[in-house]
């Protein structure tokens, strides 16, 4: 695991590093979430996954985009603290 993301502080830095993604007005609810999201990541493993799916290879899956011959619509659903999740990606 880096140094950076080691169990000190790991989860100081990725919250971090997560607020620099919100270059404008950040959601209304997003105190209330970067709280969840810090109980999650301090969660034993959270920080150790995160490391390991930033490692690896994305090699396959980069191969496979050339391929796509139609628009591309994915739904990922999810809960975080009973509230539900819902993230869209249009390719």
């Amino acid at each position: 695991m880096p140094l950076l993301f080691n169990s000190w502080w790991g989860v100081y830095v990725w919250i971090k590093y997560y607020d620099t993604l919100y270059k404008m007005t950040k959601p209304n609810d997003y105190i209330v979430y970067i709280e969840s999201l810090k109980t999650i990541m301090s969660e034993k493993g959270r920080i150790d996954a995160l490391c390991a799916m930033a490692k690896a290879s994305k090699q396959n899956a980069w191969s496979l985009v050339s391929t796509i011959k139609h628009p591309v619509f994915i739904l990922i659903g999810g809960k975080i603290k009973g509230e539900k999740l819902i993230v869209v990606l249009i390719f």
